[in-house]
């Protein structure tokens, strides 16, 4: 049983630490990731309605051509560190602001479904994007009738380098929190542990017969309690071995004087 205490709190602080291990890096990663991929979505479609409203709109009204548009997008896309794209309302891309290729994109021909919704995820087609890219798609309506979209896009690469990011320092929140249970389980063991083990010994050194050596139990709580019990029983078993010993003594000596003096009549 020695060192049973210690060794099951080890043992509960192990499987908490190997718990929320799994715990943060599976289902809050899942949480993270999810929240990081929101939140990236919406930043870009509050951007591209920014991009469409500053850039794309005078040229959907025929008062800038697609070449300045271009050159006015091109140093906020290197700013954002995004792709943007204006395609006309059949799915033809007109501008590009990274273009794969020279040749214009017809996405009624490629992805016919890309038009449909406002968000995609890992979007890879051939001759569009040359790896997988998060993209987002608004379309510029006038008169109730659209007239063209305007697509931003990042690199899935750069996304996940974001939730790996919010993953790393979720971790390092981790490890803070394990460093507290461990103080925890420390101060367990400092004011439950060694007074328990303290309180054995002396228990044992009583067992023992030793009832002159006085363990050092200075506690509070029900631990000063118990040890005062076992203290007070420690110098009553005291006290009765030296009354038990003195009336050995008495009675030895009361059987010793008159055989003596018998002895000494019979010489």
């Amino acid at each position: 049983m020695k060192g049973s205490l210690t060794r099951k709190l080890v043992v509960y602080y192990l499987l908490i630490a190997c718990v929320l291990f799994i715990v943060v890096n599976t289902g809050v990663a899942g949480i993270i990731e999810k929240k990081v991929l929101e939140e990236r979505e919406q930043t870009m479609y509050t951007q591209t309605g920014i991009i469409m409203d500053g850039y794309v709109k005078r040229y959907y009204d025929n008062r800038i051509s697609i070449e300045k548009v271009l050159e006015n997008l091109e140093p906020v896309a290197d700013m954002l560190d995004t792709r943007i794209l204006i395609m006309a309302s059949w799915g033809k891309v007109v501008g590009d602001t990274n273009p794969v290729s020279e040749v214009p994109v017809e996405l009624e021909e490629i992805a016919p479904e890309f038009l449909d919704a406002t968000f995609h995820r890992d979007v890879y087609y051939k001759g569009l994007t040359t790896e997988p890219m998060l993209a987002v798609v608004v379309p510029w309506t006038h008169q109730y009738t659209v007239k063209g979209y305007v697509c931003t896009m990042v690199p899935m690469e750069t996304v996940n380098q974001e939730i790996s990011a919010a993953i790393y320092e979720m971790n390092w929140y981790y490890v803070a929190t394990m460093l507290i249970v461990l103080l925890i389980f420390i101060g367990i063991y400092c004011f439950m542990v060694l007074p328990l083990r303290k309180t054995i010994a002396a228990a044992k050194t009583y067992s023992k017969g030793d009832f002159e050596e006085k363990p050092n139990l200075h506690f509070n709580g029900e631990f000063k309690e118990l040890s005062d019990v076992i203290g007070y029983m420690g110098d009553t078993m005291y006290r009765f071995t030296e009354y038990q010993r003195e009336i050995i003594a008495n009675v030895s000596h009361d059987f010793r004087s008159p055989l003596t003096s018998i002895k000494g009549y019979a010489e």
